[in-house]
Formats: C-alpha cells, structure tokens, sequence
C-alpha cells in the first residue's frame, strides 16, 4: 500500500531565496526503489514552513533508504535548505493523493486526538460528513484523503485540494456543513489548518 511521507521544516534564508536549493536531495530520491513522486512547497500563512511530500510503494521502501549507507549523504543534501528542526510523519492515506497534491492550493490538516489510545467512532463519521460537503464545494479537488501518521499514532493528517485559499475560505462560509464538522471534531480532537502550495518536483 502507498504511504506518503510528509516532512515539515521552516526554511533557511538560502532556501526562501533560491528554491532549487533541494533539487540535488529530490533527484537523490526520486532515484530510490519504491519511489512514486515528489511534490513541495511553502506554507501560505507563515511563507517560510517548507513541506515536502513524497510518495512510496510502501513504507518499508523508505526505510530502507533510512537504514542504507547513503542516507547521511541525503541529509547533508538537505541540510542548507533547514532553517530548523524537520519533522516527518509516514501516513498511509485513505486514497489517492494525487488531487490533493496537485491542486493550486493544498488545505493540511494536522489532527491529534484528545484521547489516541481510543478509537473514537465520531472520527470517521465527521470524516464521511466532512467528504460529503467538500465533493459538493465550488473550487474543491475531492477526494478528501485522510491517514494516520505511523510515528504520532493518534495524529490524523487531512489533505484537500483547492483551487485558491480564497475558494477554500468562501466555500467554509457559504456551507454550514463545514463549521458544523469543524465543531463536531473540536469535540474530541486538536486540529491546526495550513495552506500550502505545492509543485511535483519529481
């Protein structure tokens, strides 16, 4: 099954100035067994986060890279585009990312359950809900892709794509459906929304 791997770092000056600054570590990569694709992009709101989301056949397709010889090469590859600590979670998404990724704008939601040593049953009756509303939003690129991060077992990930952060903001005022599961979900987890723009970069 494909899992994603979604890393997160706030980027150096050299990297907010020159973005190909990790051109050599995605070709690195996109050169590994197992990979699929590559996509990146800055934060919209701080203009400074950098995510990079990387798609494998399969989990253990990335570490293998993690446990190969060559890994501390692609991190000394990474290291000037890092203004500070990277954090990385593998989540094996629901469906197909590809929309989500691809989309103008990325919507990411980082959810962490109040109580994740418990399944909560309302999680994937508000994520049915949710998908519902997004699948009849003007601007929306549905699927809603939702997966668990297999290092933070309790932290859901959210990717939705939009045409614009503008679509994304007029569709959440225009349908109730939309405050109506944000506070459904407010009940029983802790969620931080961002806006990314990402480019597939390999």
């Amino acid at each position: 099954m494909p899992v994603v791997e979604i890393a997160s770092f706030v980027a150096s000056e050299a990297l907010l100035a020159d973005h190909d600054l990790l051109k050599g570590a995605l070709e690195h990569v996109s050169k590994v067994n197992g990979f699929i694709s590559a996509y990146a992009g800055v934060q919209v709101e701080d203009k400074k986060t950098t995510y990079l989301a990387v798609v494998w056949e399969t989990y253990e397709a990335h570490k293998a890279l993690m446990d190969s010889p060559e890994y501390p090469a692609l991190i000394e590859k990474l290291k000037p585009g890092l203004g500070g600590p990277l954090v990385m979670n593998h989540v094996p998404f629901n469906e197909d990312v590809t929309n989500a990724l691809s989309a103008p704008t990325t919507e990411v939601i980082t959810s962490k359950l109040k109580d994740p040593q418990a399944k909560d049953p309302r999680l994937d009756e508000s994520a049915a809900f949710f998908t519902k509303a997004l699948s009849e939003a003007v601007g929306a690129h549905p699927p809603v892709v939702y997966g668990e991060s297999k290092e933070n077992p309790g932290t859901l990930i959210v990717l939705i794509g939009w045409d614009s952060v503008e679509a994304h903001l007029a569709a959440r005022a225009k349908d109730p459906r939309f405050k109506e599961y944000a506070a459904k979900a407010a009940d029983f987890t802790d969620a931080t929304v961002v806006h990314v723009n990402f480019e597939k970069r390999s």
